[in-house]
């Protein structure tokens, strides 16, 4: 893979080119967002406070910090080749203009790539204005006045991010500006002859009715650093936190974990809020845990109650250090701590009606130090062997990290990582998933249940999913087997992979899968939580959902009995958000939802509470609810590939015909896989590799296009060796 500065290859400008704007005098941010720029702030990239006044989006640096601002925009998913230039319209509130560093980079089909910009003035300095001033990036006067360059703007764009340091002088405290102003941002297509307008609403996902279920939700600011949503979207690199009565009043308070940039540095700690018995949550305790380097990762942080005195205890990981505090009733103390392990999580692991603790310290096994109703009295280990045999006795003696996530003796594209089933009840042995690592093939996984009283053969099926977008393994439709929710599409932007959309594969008693789309692939899930909302003995799914027609949305989905959740419909959210928990906050029988995360209306963090309004919802699975209501075009899998390739698409109801045709770089057909009919709903079509004359094709990138009525699309693929 190749990484340029000053790389964009620019295709000719099609027919109808267009203009899309973010008008911010329209009340709204259209998705994008502000943060630190971790390219100018020594590794800070939290959320800047940002709100709409008088119709100008204003975005406020941190004081007392390098002025950065990093402007991400929302998932586009337009043809690159419809824009040239990108243009801001901006201003500073300050007392004088400033000038700095500015970059810009993007992502699209053809991988990341980047562009560092000298724009307008074409030096490393930017001009910062006070008053009303147009920023223009032209690609094609790039591409004129670098000819040697190759700039790559090609294929679908996804997202656009845009660095600023407002002031270069990060000891010139008292010349920080203290606002920087929007009042709109432009993609404009060949010499600005718009002959098209698009509208940011075109850009969302319309995620569907409205929900009932719950109450509209009130917001309760908890703190700095509460609720962010972290540069880390895998799950296991999040923060987790915990609800359960912490005090002993009956009520379910919340303890939550903090992550604040001071001084360059990261404090981490968490905050304890007090539930008044209604639902509404106020700090009343704050607990500083560690000071690290500012690319630290959050803290992380479980709760339980292990000793049976109702009240909650908890858990904490970071660095190889897990810890066990116990609530004794004035507050958390350690009880236990293990070194150079990782938390996988707890559950009643030997299904005797205690939770214990399971960590590793190895690739390929897993400890559980059991619970007997007070104390972790003892541990056993659980190796999963070349025969997915289980072996306690051994203890294997590979070296680690401190993370145990390398071993001399074990390569690492044959490790295998153990991950917690959801919503497993007490008195039931718990599951394990075995599955590799994200960035390797992934062959077979396994499912076990080590400590179970009779002991069973691993299951062992073909891996449908990339580890890291997995977000819940859990039986989400009554038939006692695991199902996996997560997200399908995958969109590399800029040294990070983001997973998008969100479908749910049932395992079936042949060992194959069936999968079911949930959510649009343009949608950019968090994590997700799994509990019986409505009260039918299902699980339900909750998870908070951005690039929305409403914005930041929670999105629950009602579980059904022998088939995929059905959407029970969308709340709006006042911020970025990261995380859902549930409870029965307010006492009335019902399980509420808190979601974690932030409000542009306040400088701090904290819990938006959504109070189950007690009137489970009837939503029914039928052919009309989960038959899709647009064309879509998946990413094909493998990519590359060798020798065949599936392509995954959806079929709305009432199409006639459907054409999947693979051409070649020049535009030549090589082989038509499908023409005709095709029913409604996901479908997953299969091109070995061969052209019209069944001859293999030859390595290399090949476009396959579908076409359904009068509606297309195309994407790119590549064959390898």
């Amino acid at each position: 893979m190749r990484y340029m500065f000053f790389a964009v290859l620019l295709l000719a400008a099609p027919r109808g080119a267009f203009a899309l704007t973010w008008d911010f005098a329209d009340g709204s941010t259209w998705g994008w967002t502000a943060r630190e720029s971790a390219t100018h702030s020594n590794g800070g990239n939290d959320p800047l406070h940002s709100e709409i006044v008088d119709g100008v989006w204003r975005i406020a640096p941190v004081p007392g910090r390098r002025p950065t601002v990093q402007l991400r925009s929302p998932l586009i998913g337009k043809d690159s080749a419809l824009f040239d230039r990108l243009t801001l319209r901006l201003r500073l509130i300050h007392h004088s203009p400033t000038e700095g560093p500015f970059l810009m980079y993007w992502s699209n089909a053809e991988r990341r790539r980047l562009l560092k910009g000298r724009y307008s003035t074409w030096r490393d300095l930017q001009p910062y204005p006070l008053e009303w001033e147009d920023l223009t990036v032209d690609l094609r006067a790039l591409v004129e006045a670098y000819p040697e360059q190759e700039i790559i703007w090609q294929d679908t764009l996804y997202n656009i991010h845009i660095d600023m340091m407002l002031y270069r002088d990060s000891q010139d405290v008292d010349n920080h500006p203290k606002f920087l102003e929007l009042d709109w941002i432009q993609l404009t297509g060949a010499e600005e002859l718009a002959q098209g307008e698009l509208s940011p609403r075109d850009l969302g996902v319309e995620l569907g009715p409205p929900g009932t279920l719950f109450a509209e939700p009130d917001f309760f600011p908890l703190g700095e650093g509460i609720g962010i949503p972290s540069r880390w979207q895998s799950s296991s690199q999040e923060s987790h936190n915990a609800v359960g009565d912490v005090d002993g009043d009956g009520d379910a308070d919340l303890v939550v974990a903090y992550n604040r940039l001071v001084d360059g540095e990261r404090q981490l700690g968490w905050t304890v809020a007090s539930n008044d018995g209604l639902g509404r949550f106020e700090p009343t305790q704050e607990v500083s845990f560690a000071t690290v380097s500012s690319d630290h990762p959050p803290l992380d942080l479980w709760g339980s109650d292990f000793d049976g005195d109702g009240l909650l205890d908890l858990v904490t990981a970071e660095s190889g250090i897990v810890e066990v505090w116990y609530n004794w009733g004035g507050g958390f103390d350690p009880f236990l701590e293990l070194s150079g392990v990782v938390l996988v999580g707890l559950a009643d692991g030997d299904g005797d009606g205690d939770i214990d603790l399971l960590v590793r310290d190895a690739p390929s096994q897993v400890i559980m130090w059991i619970n007997d109703g007070y104390d972790f009295v003892n541990s056993d280990r659980f190796v999963l062997d070349d025969r997915f045999a289980l072996d306690s006795n051994e203890v294997h003696s590979e070296e680690t990290d401190e993370h145990g996530l390398a071993s001399e003796e074990t390569p690492w594209e044959e490790a295998r990582w153990a991950s917690l089933s959801t919503g497993q009840p007490l008195g039931e042995a718990a599951s394990l998933l075995w599955n590799g690592s994200c960035f390797e093939s992934q062959g077979s996984w396994q499912l076990t249940r080590p400590w179970a009283a009779v002991q069973e053969p691993p299951l062992s099926f073909e891996a449908p999913i990339n580890p890291c977008a997995l977000h819940l393994i859990a039986d989400f439709d009554g038939d006692g087997a695991v199902d996996l929710l997560g997200s399908p599409e995958s969109i590399d932007i800029f040294f990070e992979n983001y997973y998008y959309g969100l479908a749910l594969w049932r395992l079936d008693v042949s060992g194959g899968w069936t999968r079911d789309s949930l959510l649009d692939w343009k949608v950019l899930p968090s994590q997700a939580t799994a509990s019986d909302l409505n009260g039918d003995g299902v699980l339900d799914v909750a998870i908070v959902a951005a690039n929305s027609t409403v914005g930041p949305a929670l999105v629950v989905l009602l579980g059904q009995h022998n088939g995929a959740p059905v959407l029970e419909g969308y709340y709006p959210l006042p911020g970025e958000s990261n995380q859902v928990l549930t409870s029965d906050v307010n006492g009335d029988g019902d399980t509420d939802i808190v979601v974690l995360g932030t409000s542009v209306a306040s400088d701090n963090g904290g819990v938006s509470v959504f109070i189950n309004q007690g009137t489970p919802a009837t939503a029914v699975a039928s052919e009309t609810a989960a038959t899709p209501t647009a064309f879509s075009l998946g990413a094909n899998y493998p990519n590359p590939f060798n020798p065949a390739t599936t392509i995954p698409l959806a079929v709305p109801a009432g199409a006639k015909n459907v054409d999947l045709i693979i051409y070649n770089v020049l535009g030549q057909p090589l082989r038509q896989v499908w023409t005709g009919p095709l029913p409604a709903g996901e479908h997953q079509l299969t091109w070995d590799g061969r052209d019209t004359q069944g001859q293999p094709v030859a390595t290399g990138v090949y476009m396959y296009r579908v076409q359904v009525d009068e509606q297309t699309d195309t994407r790119k693929m590549v064959k390898l060796e």
